[in-house]
């Protein structure tokens, strides 16, 4: 406790110079000789100080829990919220604010929007029982967007049903026998064309095939009017 109290206050002594009150040469002989600390580490502390010095919640953290803590928060300064950076100091342990503060720097910027919807009491209880877990295991307050998507990156996606036909046939121009069949006798084995009475000769796609793909329609006609059909 100590230690971090005295560390807090070598700012303050490099600034009003008050080490040569005391007869030492430099801020670094005065913090060797009353607290052992190296140059290194006084170095340190006067530039996590100089990154901090507008912002009071943060200076304050230097001499609560140390000034190797909040300069573990420094590269975040810019983007995030002092009470934020604040908080996650003095929550989360030197390794797991590390961890943290290497996630939030090689993210990205996120577009938000705003959802507003109702739920009943039941679903709302279990919503902040899920909030309140991860808020546990993080030991850092988490919105409530940030817990929606916890949420819905653990429900697995569906799986895959294999279609029970399998693939579907490619279509060919070739006519089943079967279809053949069935429009020829529905014409009586004559041409399909109004007021002719000729025997078929051809079977014609109402539509064209290049087009649909497709035999349904098919019609069976004589020549000339399969030829009249193709020039329409």
């Amino acid at each position: 406790m100590w230690s971090r109290k005295f560390a807090a206050l070598l700012p303050e002594v490099e600034k009003r110079q008050l080490f040569r009150k005391h007869g030492f040469y430099s801020i670094y002989e005065f913090a060797a000789k009353l607290a052992g600390m190296g140059r290194k580490n006084v170095e340190e502390v006067l530039r996590t100080y100089s990154k901090v010095e507008d912002r009071p919640l943060l200076k304050a953290q230097i001499e609560q829990f140390g000034w190797s803590k909040v300069r573990v928060i420094t590269p975040l300064i810019a983007t995030v919220e002092e009470t934020k950076l604040a908080e996650m100091v003095k929550t989360l342990p030197r390794e797991a604010l590390s961890e943290c503060v290497h996630e939030l720097k090689g993210s990205k910027p996120r577009e938000f929007e705003t959802i507003t919807f109702k739920v009943d009491k039941k679903t709302a209880l279990e919503f902040r029982k899920f909030q309140q877990q991860l808020e546990k295991e993080a030991k850092i307050k988490i919105p409530l967007g940030k817990v929606l998507s916890k949420l819905l990156s653990k429900i697995e996606p569906a799986p895959k049903v294999p279609s029970v036909l399998g693939k579907s046939k490619k279509v060919t121009r070739y006519i089943p026998a079967q279809t053949k069949r069935e429009a020829v006798a529905k014409h009586n084995g004559k041409c399909a064309y109004p007021s002719c009475n000729k025997p078929y000769q051809e079977i014609h796609h109402l539509q064209r095939f290049a087009i649909k793909k497709s035999h349904e329609g098919i019609v069976p006609l004589c020549k000339n009017q399969h030829r009249i059909g193709l020039l329409a």
